[in-house]
């Protein structure tokens, strides 16, 4: 299957646009308040964080199993603040953290 280079180019375009885009919008390093605040909430004695990685990957595995997928330029927009959540955090794998008293 041979992939067109237009296609590709907005693969690329979305990664970039994504990775700058959480990059400005969120935290410059953990624990600090970005422009959009995190989804952080408590329940008993856990501490839920719902990073933007983790919920931009729901997203995407939301729409991958529909028939009508998003756009080259979406999919690579949700790619990138991915790579970005991940990338740019240590504690990037920290959703569920039991609170110790």
């Amino acid at each position: 299957m041979k992939i067109k280079k237009e296609v590709f180019l907005k693969f690329i375009y979305g990664i970039f646009l994504g990775y700058l885009i959480c990059f400005l919008l969120a935290g410059q390093s953990v624990g600090e308040e970005g422009i959009v605040p995190s989804l952080i909430f408590t329940i008993k004695n856990y501490r839920f964080h719902l990073h933007h990685w983790f919920l931009l990957t729901l997203l995407f595995l939301f729409q991958f199993f529909r028939k009508n997928s998003y756009s080259e330029t979406m999919n690579g927009f949700i790619i990138g603040g991915i790579l970005q959540g991940i990338y740019n955090y240590p504690d990037w794998y920290q959703i569920i953290v039991k609170i110790i008293h």
